[in-house]
């Protein structure tokens, strides 16, 4: 009997349903941010402003001691603080894990912002209109912004792209791609060459 149970429990417990399987603090936040939510517009406003209004921004030279530090999603949402590429992951980790094709999200990094500092920040393509917007959760700016669909277009805000974004392959950023947008690129080139 013992035989047969050690052939046969592995097997019932392959085939139980997905739906029993543990769920991540990821995935538990995000059913709270986003709750009964269908539409994507409406999911990542939610998620920028529950980022916005539940994670410190705090440079990494103080939290770490160093100068850049990329942090994963799971460890700025358990610290609730870290830099503008930190909370930008966490959007993107908490928008692909809300259902938002991953096509629809772009981490860009770097910026150049009007003040002449870089920056990381997420771009996101609507669902109305299939328009690009910036989803920006560290600048003050960002709380004139408005909902996503009354959002500026990227092309209407300062925030110049060098051309570089961060692809979503994988809740990990370090497995992510960086993919070169041309468009963008050839667009910083006139920001930057004029006098």
């Amino acid at each position: 009997m013992k035989k047969l149970l050690t052939y046969i429990m592995p097997l019932l417990i392959l085939s139980l349903p997905n739906g029993i399987k543990a769920e991540t603090a990821i995935e538990t936040q995000v059913k709270k941010i986003v709750g009964s939510e269908s539409r994507n517009d409406s999911k990542v406003f939610k998620i920028e402003k529950w980022v916005r209004d539940n994670v410190k921004y705090i440079s990494d030279n103080k939290q770490f001691n160093m100068n850049e530090r990329w942090t994963l999603p799971m460890e700025t949402l358990q610290r609730k603080r870290g830099d503008c590429e930190d909370g930008a992951i966490l959007i993107m980790s908490f928008a692909v894990t809300a259902g938002v094709p991953r096509d629809r999200l772009r981490l860009y990094a770097p910026i150049a912002i009007s003040s002449g500092e870089l920056h990381a920040s997420v771009a996101y393509q609507r669902e109305f209109d299939d328009q690009w917007v910036w989803v920006e959760w560290t600048l003050n700016r960002a709380y004139s912004l408005g909902d996503i669909e009354s959002r500026p277009t990227m092309e209407e805000i300062s925030f110049i792209p060098m051309g570089y974004y961060l692809e979503v392959t994988s809740l990990n950023p370090f497995n992510m791609r960086w993919l070169l947008d041309d468009e963008w690129r050839e667009r910083s080139k006139t920001v930057f060459t004029s006098p």
